[in-house]
């Protein structure tokens, strides 16, 4: 679809005269509308998709226990002027990006209190006893890493990365396939990008973007924290993290978990370097060879 009837159909459904409309978003599975700085309309790019049904299930029934907002969706009378559409609703949850930089700005009290926010969430989010047919715990394929991802991105790397990329995943699945894990409901995208700060008080305002949840390795959520904000600030969260108790393996004092965090943030750059190349985003893999290259 063109942007143009992205906006006609936002202008057919609304309940009241648009008067700024603007795109935030251009991501490789949704566009993103801000609409009179009141109301989020979120569009699946893949008409085909299910996860955002699941979404809709999900969000209003975990709003009521979790401690951080999050996207609460509605719907408007006029809705059937877009039936058949893969798209979400919701109040705007205003804030802005966490970052390097404004993380950096952070009192040791405001740092504690966000990690804090964190954990309370995870540990709610991970405890979650949500069900629904159409979970899954690779909804975008690439759930073997070495028949799915590692063929189609290994050939893309220099020799060097190659060899230490190849060691490493070598070592560490057969440590972690010492010590299976029990999956549980994950944020699957949870990092900075999906984080709202109130900028006035450095305090968490809201975790959006549920289009990846899946069932999986609760380590997942923590990895691109890890990625971009460096061990130590993980391990602020788990101090404030509960593991879910059906998962004993996930406890933040076992050694194991940690090490799965740490294969989690970089499984996922092969992941995403697999998505782009599967999903018509091939233009983005000579950027994602680079993250790879630099991380090995």
């Amino acid at each position: 679809m063109e942007i143009e009837s992205y906006v006609a159909l936002i202008e057919a459904v609304l309940d009241e005269p648009i008067t700024n409309l603007r795109i935030i978003d251009k991501g490789w599975t949704n566009l993103v509308f801000d609409v009179n700085d009141t109301w989020i309309f979120r569009f699946v790019r893949n008409a085909d998709s299910k996860q955002i049904a699941i979404e809709k299930d999900f969000l209003p029934n975990f709003s009521k226990r979790s401690p951080i907002t999050i996207p609460t969706p509605v719907t408007f009378k006029n809705s059937a002027n877009s039936s058949g559409l893969n798209y979400l609703v919701y109040p705007k949850i205003h804030g802005e990006r966490l970052s390097q930089g404004r993380l950096d700005g952070f009192t040791l009290g405001e740092l504690e209190l966000l990690c804090k926010s964190l954990g309370n969430f995870l540990s709610s989010l991970h405890q979650s006893k949500f069900q629904h047919p159409n979970l899954l715990a690779y909804p975008y394929g690439g759930s073997d890493f070495w028949n799915d991802l590692w063929p189609l991105v290994s050939p893309l790397l220099n020799k060097k990365s190659k060899e230490k990329a190849l060691a490493y995943f070598t070592e560490t699945i057969e440590l972690l396939e010492q010590s299976p894990i029990r999956q549980t409901l994950t944020h699957s995208d949870l990092g900075p990008n999906n984080m709202l700060l109130d900028a006035s008080k450095n305090t968490l305002a809201g975790i959006i973007d549920f289009g990846d949840i899946a069932l999986a390795d609760p380590a997942i959520d923590f990895s691109s924290f890890y990625r971009n904000f460096g061990r130590q600030f993980v391990e602020n969260i788990l101090q404030h993290y509960t593991a879910p108790s059906t998962t004993p393996s996930t406890a933040p004092s076992n050694d194991n978990f940690m090490l799965r965090i740490d294969y989690q943030s970089k499984r996922k750059l092969f992941f995403v370097t697999y998505f782009a190349m599967n999903y018509g985003f091939e233009k983005a893999v000579p950027d994602q060879i680079s993250v790879i290259e630099a991380m090995f």
